[in-house]
């Protein structure tokens, strides 16, 4: 038995893999990128700003857009710190964001 294709296949098709890349992006956040912050501001709460930065670049690393707020909060502690490098290199990453 044949399957034609019509336009009401091709669509039902583009949003089942838009659904699915959605979700699993939303996945992301959620099981990989939240905790992390969370622990990154847990720490800069502690004055930890050393361990926050480690834990705001592991959770940099599991996404493919980080929000604006949490690159500033690197930021803000990568000057802290006084490690120029890392702080240019987050202010920079907020620069690229469009909102």
């Amino acid at each position: 038995m044949y399957h034609y294709i019509n336009k009401q296949n091709i669509f039902l098709l583009f949003f089942n893999i838009l659904i699915t890349s959605y979700s699993s992006n939303a996945q992301n956040y959620i099981i990989s990128y939240y905790p992390l912050i969370n622990k990154a501001e847990n720490y800069v709460v502690q004055d930890s700003l050393k361990k926050a930065l480690v834990k705001y670049r592991e959770a940099f690393h599991e996404i493919k857009t980080p929000f604006a707020k949490d690159l500033y909060n690197a930021a803000i502690c990568a000057s802290t710190l006084k490690n120029n490098l890392l702080t240019k290199h987050y202010l920079l990453k907020l620069a690229e964001k469009k909102t």
